[in-house]
């Protein structure tokens, strides 16, 4: 029998897709103006999302007390939607020389307000450059963010993120980070 953590680490992937399959905006809470292309346009239509750049500072490790670092982060967020998910892909790297370069799926999902709730989950390629090892090179990254949009569709927002080798590795250390984004469409 599997010890209870290991299941919930196991499951976990499977519980996040789900919800990115499944779960949709309900109507009447959309922002408004989301779409740079139609300013006459009151609420969002979560297909009608434009492509964006996200770019992020983050503290890596966040919720340890060594092998902390600060990190940045740059994604590329596309607007196709299929199933209600929306492909992406990343590169973090941090001043411990650590690199992450990934590629995933996300969702927007409506808060009303201007509000946007976005998971996110990924796999890559992780290079540990002198920081944290996190025992094997290909790692998977959960995410949540809430973002607040502008009238011209920029975001800001804060995003919290575990990324782990879902006990791939000879060991699963796991890492966490808090994030400060800032999100440009792209026209």
């Amino acid at each position: 029998m599997l010890p209870e953590s290991s299941i919930k680490k196991k499951f976990l992937p499977l519980v996040f897709l789900l919800i990115f399959l499944f779960i949709k905006p309900s109507e009447g809470n959309e922002p408004e103006n989301f779409n740079p292309g139609n300013s006459n346009q009151e609420s969002l239509n979560e297909n009608d999302s434009p492509d964006r750049f996200i770019f992020g500072i983050s503290y890596f490790n966040a919720l340890r007390k060594k092998r902390n670092a600060f990190e940045g982060r740059l994604e590329y967020r596309s607007s196709f939607t299929l199933l209600n998910v929306k492909p992406f892909t990343g590169i973090t790297f941090n001043s411990a020389g650590a690199f992450y370069g990934m590629a995933g799926f996300y969702s927007d999902i409506p808060l009303g307000n201007n509000l946007i709730f976005t998971p996110s989950f990924a796999a890559g390629y992780f290079n540990k450059g002198m920081g944290l090892d996190l025992a094997y090179e290909l790692e998977f990254r959960t995410l949540f963010e809430i973002s607040y949009t502008f009238q011209n569709n920029s975001m800001i927002g804060f995003s919290f993120y575990h990324i782990s080798n879902g006990n791939l590795g000879r060991s699963n250390p796991g890492a966490e980070s808090f994030s400060f984004i800032y999100s440009v469409p792209i026209n």
